[in-house]
């Protein structure tokens, strides 16, 4: 069984004076546990890596959308009974930023209750 695949020795030398990291094809009566261990070490900083870069490029050209104008349809927001807590008119997560009032949007500035 070959857990480490690589096409011949030569390359194996050439990887491991690039990258330091002992990459060898391991055969069959070899310590396989060395083997795994250094493809784990590999796959784990390389997928911090690009998880790091990619948080990065999505912070940087990220843009804050603007809110939806509102348009008052009649079948949306009905009120049979109100909500049974608060002023009863405001749902249980309301967020004023993004979240409309039967009559429209709240006028909060940021962080504030309602």
């Amino acid at each position: 069984m070959v857990c480490c695949i690589i096409p011949s020795q030569f390359k194996a030398k050439r990887l491991n004076k690039l990258t330091n990291i002992n990459l060898h094809v391991c055969r069959r009566g070899d310590n396989q546990s060395s083997c795994h261990s250094d493809r784990w070490r590999i796959m784990f900083f390389a997928g911090l890596t690009a998880v790091g870069l990619l948080h990065l490029f999505v912070y940087t050209t990220m843009k804050h959308e603007e809110r939806p104008e509102f348009v008052a349809y009649p079948h949306l927001r009905l009120r049979g009974r109100p909500f049974p807590w608060g002023d009863g008119n405001h749902t249980l997560f309301h967020n004023c930023e993004k979240n409309a009032l039967p009559d429209g949007y709240e006028d909060c500035e940021c962080g504030t209750k309602h």
